[in-house]
C-alpha cells in the first residue's frame, strides 16, 4: 500500500472540512431564516429586530459547530477565537456579500439581466419578476464569495491547530 504524503493528507482533510463547513453553513442558513420569520410572526418584531436576533443565534451556532466539528478545534482560547470569528464574519457579511450585491444590482447588472432572460425564456417570468431575479442572482454570488472568504479565514486564522 502506498503511504500518503503530508500534502495529500492535508488535501483530504481540507476536502472533509469543506463538506462539513457546507453542512454547517446550510443548517445555519435554515436556522437564521426560520428564527427571522418566527420573530416576526410570533413576537411581532420588526424585520431588523428579528434579523439581529436570528443572525446572532446563527453566528453562535456557526462558531460552535465550525470550531468543534468542522475544524476539530478543542483548544480553550475561545474568547480570542470568537473575536476573530466575529470580525471575519462581519467583514464577509458587510463588505464582501453586501459589496457584491451592491455592484451586481446597481453598477454591473448585465449578468443578472442575463439570468432574467433565461427565466423569461423558460416561461417562468410570471413567477419571478426581473428585480427578484437580479437581486437574488446578486445575493447568491455574494453568499458564494463570502463563503469562500469565511472558509479560508476560519481555517487559516480562527481555528488554527
Amino acid at each position: 500500500m502506498v503511504e500518503k504524503t503530508k500534502k495529500q493528507k492535508e488535501i483530504i482533510e481540507t476536502e472533509k472540512q469543506v463538506g462539513k463547513f457546507s453542512i454547517v453553513g446550510a443548517s445555519n442558513t435554515v436556522l437564521d431564516i426560520s428564527l427571522f420569520n418566527f420573530g416576526i410572526k410570533f413576537f411581532s418584531w420588526l424585520p431588523w429586530q428579528a434579523n439581529v436576533f436570528s443572525t446572532s443565534i446563527a453566528m453562535a451556532s456557526s462558531f460552535y459547530f465550525n470550531k468543534k466539528w468542522t475544524f476539530n478545534d478543542n483548544s480553550s482560547a475561545d474568547a480570542i477565537k470568537l473575536i476573530k470569528f466575529i470580525l471575519f464574519t462581519l467583514f464577509s457579511a458587510y463588505v464582501i456579500n453586501t459589496g457584491i450585491v451592491y455592484i451586481l444590482t446597481s453598477k454591473l447588472t448585465a449578468p443578472g439581466l442575463w439570468a432574467y432572460s433565461v427565466i423569461r425564456f423558460m416561461g417562468l417570468d410570471s413567477f419571478f419578476g426581473q428585480s427578484f431575479v437580479v437581486n437574488n442572482f446578486a445575493k447568491c454570488w455574494g453568499i458564494a464569495f463570502a463563503m469562500v472568504w469565511n472558509f479560508i479565514t476560519y481555517k487559516k486564522w480562527v481555528f488554527i491547530k
